[in-house]
Order: C-alpha cells, then structure tokens, then sequence
C-alpha cells in the first residue's frame, strides 16, 4: 500500500516537486537542450490524436497541466508495451531492469499521478535499447540505482508530513531544507533519465547524441547516490520509526530475480485456492 505523502495519500506535494525539478531541467542553460530532445522522442509515444507532428516535437510553451497530461499519455502507451514476465529475465539483466521499473510505476501511478512526469522515458525503453545502456560502466550502476528505488522516489514526500517527523519543531526547521535537497535530487534523477533516453536514440537520431553529457554520466550518478544517502541520513536521524520503516526498506537496489522469485510469482493466493475462497469472505 502507498505510504502517501500527505493527509489522504494527496499527489499534489509530489507533482509539485517533479513539476518544480522538471522545469530546473528545462529552463537549465545546460540541461534546456537535453529536455527539448527528450521530450522529442518520448513525444513518438504519445497515441495519434495528441501527437504533435513532426520528429522535433517538444513541450515547450505548454503549462506543466498540458505537459502532465502528454507525459501520462506516454507513461500509459509504455505500461500497455510491457512485456509478460517470462524465464527470459533470469538471464537477461536488461529485460528484468525493464519489467521491474514498469512494475513499479504501474503499482505507483494509480496512488502517485506524478509518477508519469518522473518515469515517462523509462517506461518507453525497451529491453533492446535499455541493454546497451546497462553494459556502459557509468550508466549500468546509476541504473541499478535509481530502477530499484522508483518507489522511494515517489514516497520521499511523507517528509512533507509531520507525522512523518519525531519532532515538530525540528520538522518546521527544515522544511525548505528538505525541500531545496528533494527537487535537487529529483533534478538529477530527471537527468539521468533524459540522458539514457536520448543515449538509447543516438543511433538513429543525431541530435540525441549530441546532448549527451557522455562525459560527465558518471558523475550524475556519483550525485544521485550521494543525495540518496543523505536523504536516508536525514529518515533516520529525524524521523519517527514508523516512517523509518516505512522509508528505508524502499531504498535499495534492483536485484536480479532468481529462480525462487519467479517460481513464487507464478503461485496463486492462498485465497483462491479451492475450499479458501469461501472462508475468506465470511
């Protein structure tokens, strides 16, 4: 179940803070041009009523509403795309990475609308153009990193709950502080993403390849990890240990599934098996 991030599980905190770090990425004399690219090709997405026309086709000019509703449109198109889980992702890393993270946003969206702004280019890369990626020595751990915490990504706003917080005037304190330290490590995911996104279309789209930062790749990485250590710094220090639990068991890596993964997945509940059904529902 969703943690949420405010009073009624309530997205807007979240979509604010995507919003907010999406258009840092946009408006950035370094990033602006990696944005415009990449909302290019996630735009060959979108379904033929709400295409744009033309293959330079970005978002600019559109109101954050406008571009939250192409992104959702994209995110669904690539939910729709998954591919059933098959022994194939035993052996192949890249298509385990593609069903987990499309796993993930598909448990999240529902309860995290905003989770189609974070995780639009992710869901449209498929194993195919997500495996050269994964083999590259600077992209392949930052993508282990991030496709593992998708849902502690979207659960970090609970630290805009008191509740979440052991002690209130502390928590008054360093609000705008976590907030600054949230859109900046959103900011970096964000980039990675555009990054990967735009890396997986160089082959066939010259302006993609050359927005890459192929240089410094390595150390937005080293920068996602070192702020999400500092968040979960900050979740234990701070925090009370319902929220620590809650948290910290979602900050970790994606991890291979083995055989006994696969083999637990394809088990029906224990309640409907024959002769539980009845019993569960008196």
């Amino acid at each position: 179940m969703a943690v949420g991030c405010g009073v009624g599980g309530d997205d807007s905190p979240t979509l604010d803070l995507w919003n907010e770090s999406y258009n840092a990425m946009r408006d950035g004399q370094a990033t602006g041009g990696l944005t415009s690219a990449y909302e290019s090709i996630v735009a060959q997405q979108l379904p033929d009523h709400l295409k744009m026309g033309g293959l330079n086709s970005s978002f600019r000019g559109r109101s954050d509403h406008d571009r939250f509703e192409l992104l959702t449109a994209i995110t669904k198109t690539g939910l729709a795309k998954r591919r059933a889980a098959t022994a194939d992702k035993l052996d192949n890393t890249a298509l385990a990475m593609s069903d987990a993270a499309r796993d993930a946003v598909d448990s999240l969206i529902s309860a995290f609308p905003a989770a189609a702004v974070a995780w639009a280019g992710l869901c449209t890369l498929t194993p195919l153009l997500l495996d050269p990626l994964v083999q590259r020595k600077d992209l392949g751990p930052g993508l282990i990193h991030v496709i593992g915490r998708i849902p502690w990504y979207m659960h970090l706003p609970q630290l805009f709950s008191a509740k979440s917080w052991a002690d209130e005037r502390v928590f008054g304190e360093r609000q705008d502080q976590t907030r600054y330290a949230l859109v900046d490590l959103y900011r970096a995911v964000l980039e990675l993403e555009m990054n990967c996104v735009c890396a997986a279309a160089s082959s066939w789209n010259p302006a993609a390849k050359n927005v890459v930062n192929w240089d410094d790749l390595g150390a937005v990485v080293r920068s996602i990890i070192q702020a999400d250590d500092d968040m979960a710094n900050l979740v234990q220090q701070y925090c009370t240990p319902e929220a620590q639990d809650q948290l910290l068991r979602l900050d970790t890596d994606f991890n291979m599934p083995t055989a006994d993964d696969d083999a637990e997945e394809q088990q029906p509940p224990a309640s409907e098996e024959p002769g539980h059904t009845q019993a569960a529902a008196q």
